[in-house]
């Protein structure tokens, strides 16, 4: 499974407690506008003009309060929802080496740094991964790397050159880099759970 369709089945996961949040964040915040709306009614009702003023001015402070209030309750559920969907992901990341399409996770990790990098002269991985990435560079025919079983990662390579150029990647390297785009997408799917709603 790579970290495309990781991706997937948590935004897929997500989206149910998106929902759920964004419901919750709508009903107190619809809450909070009926009672501001309630006050407003009963000081309107007064016949007093200085009355009618002071409870217009109250009523627009009350429903600018009950927005504000929704919107932050509703930036807090995305982060609490974003932050979890990170915790997952690097918690499937951790375990991910156990999978039967590890090995060709990591092939094609290898292969797509030594095409941003063909100059490379050696092959840093974890140390549980070393056998599988001595059969990539034989498969490739690229005996003129040496294998460093030195790093500490979930999974994936780093490649370097004798020049001290560097190519980083990592499934953890990865999760980093996607997390713009993971921010956007829990945006642009609470957006559609909200217009559901």
């Amino acid at each position: 499974m790579g970290l495309a369709e990781l991706l997937a089945a948590l935004e897929d996961d997500a989206q149910d407690e998106i929902a759920r949040l964004e419901r919750d964040t709508a009903a107190q915040a619809s809450k909070l506008v009926a009672d501001a709306e309630l006050q407003a009614r009963v000081l309107h009702s007064q016949p007093v003009e200085a009355a009618e003023a002071r409870a217009a001015a109250e009523t627009v402070v009350l429903l600018s309060g009950a927005r504000l209030e929704a919107l932050r309750i509703r930036r807090g559920a995305r982060e609490v929802a974003f932050r979890a969907i990170l915790d997952d992901l690097r918690d499937r990341l951790a375990g991910f080496r156990d999978d039967p399409r590890y090995p060709r996770v990591l092939g094609a990790l290898v292969r797509e740094s030594l095409a941003a990098l063909p100059a490379a002269t050696t092959l840093r991985v974890d140390p549980r991964d070393a056998a599988i990435a001595t059969g990539v560079l034989r498969e490739l025919r690229r005996d003129d790397l040496a294998v460093e079983a030195c790093l500490d990662t979930c999974g994936g390579v780093e490649l370097a050159s004798a020049d001290a150029r560097l190519v980083r990647n990592t499934l953890e390297e990865r999760l980093e880099n996607a997390r713009p785009d993971l921010r956007l997408r829990l945006a642009a799917a609470a957006a559609r759970a909200a217009a559901s709603t």
